[in-house]
């Protein structure tokens, strides 16, 4: 299995609150949770950089989920939470998984 990471990379706009950013990406995972081959995702933030790491299956469930997120209705909130200037996307290959024992 070919395993994808997307890893998306923003500032906050302005006035954005990390509580505000928080609530609107989990309400953006109602609908990313439902996407063809959507496995894992986390939210991280170091000082003024937001990080969105999603989990898939493969590429082309990456891209296409990606497509799909900017233009769901849902998942809208949470973009316009983003300073647009500083969105960064990319996908990279998983090469080495290990779980906690």
């Amino acid at each position: 299995m070919e395993n994808i990471i997307e890893i998306v990379r923003f500032k906050a706009a302005p006035n954005i609150t990390p509580n505000q950013l928080i609530a609107a990406s989990q309400q953006s995972q109602k609908f990313v949770a439902g996407l063809r081959g959507f496995n894992y995702r986390s939210l991280s933030f170091d000082k003024d950089i937001w990080t969105d790491i999603i989990y898939w299956d493969n590429l082309h469930d990456a891209k296409l989920g990606c497509r799909q997120f900017q233009e769901n209705s849902d998942c809208q909130s949470y973009i316009n939470m983003m300073d647009r200037a500083s969105i960064n996307i990319e996908h990279q290959n998983v090469c080495l998984g290990v779980l906690a024992e």
